[in-house]
């Protein structure tokens, strides 16, 4: 079958190109008219992730012809994130290309947008724009070398069925993130409320009758209004205290609760020494993941992934931390926080902590993690940025309560968890499947039949 494809310059299917338009920063606004595509908010597999794209507010009257329109496809073209392509769908305002991008109109009586995104994010299509990258230091792609590529054109019911095959299977992938991310939302809704809020708290001090503190009456009328509908969980705020003290160093807090650092609750540290031997390329390539900070962005809360390996030589400079580490980077993305779900090495612009589960529950240690993350990134601007450190991520302190809370928050969490574990590794399943079909159906090597039925197993 891909015997009878033909093959074509890229060029002889692009009815427009375009660089993406430059504009400042400064000009960044929340309450923008206009959305930008940075080459960081598409991953590897051109998934675009339209909530992490900045808002600006741009006059749109001569970026007109920037603007994207469905089916236009993206692609970045310079740094770490060259070559990653994608295809633009829908998105609430208007949306420009990033200025390290281009932009393609294809001719869609020829190819299909989704199935030229998949050719070029596949092997065949990555080893086709790497070799027509430029520099060394920081390789970049333009457009004419761009439409100098060959690329497979096999006729379009050919084209719609490899990407129908392909996209239900990411399709599957997103939603059990979009699933995963739900979940997550309801395990760290009620850990705000149990552990930050101080509800059950609240709930049994107004039944005892105790006093409330000032700077929780806001809340206590919440409670009050849920005490008396009958939304309030009153089994569940058992294992919970009816008292608040006041502390130094968080203001109000239950009693019976802690204020404790991360240092008082397990171990902190980098995850390299700074120290880099001369010639540093020798760490790279070897049997152990490397997760960087971008790893860690990407990762949204679990890191199941990573894109480089470290060798056994590099394990001198470094070391191999446990599954169940948790991360924050303390530069690029400042305060960007995720779990191992395996053991791997990490640079010295990320913090490990492994806690000490006799004083705290992985679940509740994480959960605080998280909001260190907002607490941190609501102060990393400017020179406050250069403060956030091994010394003063290791000394922030957090309300900790006692073991029986923390194992009634377990028994709720739980269920929870163990269904977004079983997503995880049914999404790595059909990655993994999508990445080996990709190229034997982008080559015609698999015929599409056997390919859809492969899928459909994997589905069902």
């Amino acid at each position: 079958m891909g015997s009878e494809w033909r093959y074509v310059a890229f060029r002889e299917i692009c009815d427009h190109s375009a660089f993406g338009p430059r504009f400042s920063s400064d000009e960044y606004a929340i309450d923008g008219n206009v959305a930008c595509l940075r080459t960081m908010d598409i991953d590897n597999n051109g998934t675009i992730d339209f909530e992490a794209m900045p808002i600006a507010r741009l006059d749109l009257s001569r970026l007109t012809s920037h603007i994207l329109r469905r089916d236009d496809l993206v692609m970045t073209r310079t740094g770490a994130y060259l070559g990653k392509v994608a295809v633009f769908s829908d998105f609430r305002l208007p949306v420009l290309p990033g200025a390290f991008s281009i932009r393609f109109r294809l001719d869609q009586s020829a190819a299909l947008p989704l199935f030229v995104r998949y050719f070029f994010n596949g092997p065949e299509g990555q080893r086709a724009i790497q070799s027509v990258a430029t520099g060394s230091a920081q390789p970049n792609i333009n457009i004419t070398n761009l439409h100098s590529l060959e690329i497979p054109l096999p006729p379009l019911s050919h084209q719609r069925a490899i990407a129908h095959i392909l996209g239900s299977l990411d399709d599957k992938i997103e939603l059990n993130r979009r699933m995963n991310e739900t979940l997550e939302g309801m395990a760290q809704e009620l850990f705000k409320s149990w552990f930050v809020d101080f509800d059950p708290v609240i709930d049994n001090a107004l039944v005892a009758g105790n006093p409330i503190p000032e700077e929780l009456a806001d809340r206590a009328e919440v409670r009050r209004a849920a005490l008396a509908n009958g939304t309030a969980n009153r089994e569940a705020a058992k294992p919970f205290p009816a008292a608040f003290k006041h502390t130094e160093e968080l203001g109000w807090i239950p009693v019976g609760w802690e204020s404790k650092t991360l240092n008082d609750l397990g171990e902190v540290n980098r995850g390299r020494s700074r120290h880099r031997p001369r010639h540093a390329a020798h760490l790279y390539g070897g049997p152990h993941p490397f997760v960087q900070t971008g790893d860690i962005k990407a990762a949204k809360g679990r890191i199941t992934s990573y894109t480089q390996t470290y060798s056994e030589a590099g394990l001198h400079q470094s070391r191999l931390w446990p599954a169940g580490t948790m991360c924050i980077t303390i530069a690029a993305n400042i305060a960007e926080t995720a779990v191992l779900t395996f053991p791997a090495c990490f640079p010295d612009s990320v913090i490990g902590f492994i806690p000490d589960e006799e004083k705290c529950k992985v679940y509740v240690a994480e959960y605080n993690f998280r909001i260190l993350k907002e607490r941190l990134q609501r102060e990393a601007t400017g020179s406050v940025q250069d403060n956030i450190n091994l010394e003063t991520i290791s000394r922030t302190y957090f309300v900790m309560p006692p073991i029986k809370p923390q194992n009634e928050f377990y028994k709720v969490f739980n269920p929870v968890n163990e269904r977004i574990i079983r997503n995880e590794r049914e999404s790595l399943t059909l990655s993994a499947l999508r990445d080996t079909l990709l190229p034997k159906l982008i080559s015609g090597e698999l015929r599409i039949p056997d390919a859809e039925k492969l899928a459909e197993a994997a589905l069902a």
